[in-house]
């Protein structure tokens, strides 16, 4: 979050806030761990847990614009590690603070900002069939390959493979699996899906 004064004085008691956001899908935007928090606004606060749900920074301040207000906009910034699960997430967070004026009367400028990001799903699947043409009772191979493009390895991964009508496992199923972990591959001669 960059925060942006366009004020001859320094902006102060600068406080920020946001609630992480949820996915349409479902999704639940959180810190991540660690969350790598770190502010270029003064010597303001900053709470982040990892795993939590929300981020704030209070006390915080923001440099006066250049040039006794006619240069460039005095600008800070907060950032913080998040993760979420697969989805589209649109994250708002709101700021207020003190803007004093040249007599050195103050008041309270508040201001917000949305901005959407998406989580691609680090799991993808194609499924081939070897030989692609067989005939009537021919036996062909199905292969289905998972592809994990995140940079973490993906547990607890379950695939089931209904096959289509008139479709059935083989006899024998000469059924394996090269995923790593305690796999178990469920595919019974005659039946019409496969679950590895």
């Amino acid at each position: 979050m960059t925060l942006s004064n366009l004020s001859a004085n320094p902006l102060t008691s600068v406080a920020i806030s946001d609630t992480l956001p949820l996915a349409a899908s479902g999704g639940q935007m959180r810190v991540a761990s660690p969350a790598n928090a770190a502010t270029t606004c003064g010597s303001g606060t900053i709470t982040a847990v990892a795993n939590s749900t929300s981020v704030s920074l209070n006390g915080g301040t923001v440099p006066a614009r250049a040039g006794g207000g006619i240069g460039a906009a005095g600008s800070c910034v907060l950032q913080v590690d998040v993760t979420a699960a697969a989805g589209v997430y649109t994250n708002s967070a709101t700021v207020t603070a003190t803007e004093t004026y040249a007599n050195g009367s103050t008041h309270t400028v508040n201001a917000s900002h949305s901005r959407s990001i998406t989580f691609n799903s680090a799991l993808a699947a194609t499924k081939t069939f070897s030989p692609s043409a067989t005939s009537s009772g021919g036996k062909s191979r199905v292969t289905v390959r998972l592809n994990n493009t995140g940079a973490v390895a993906l547990t607890n991964v379950s695939v089931t493979d209904p096959l289509p009508a008139g479709m059935v496992v083989a006899n024998p199923a000469n059924a394996y699996t090269t995923c790593s972990g305690a796999t178990t591959v469920n595919a019974t001669p005659g039946a019409s899906s496969g679950q590895p």
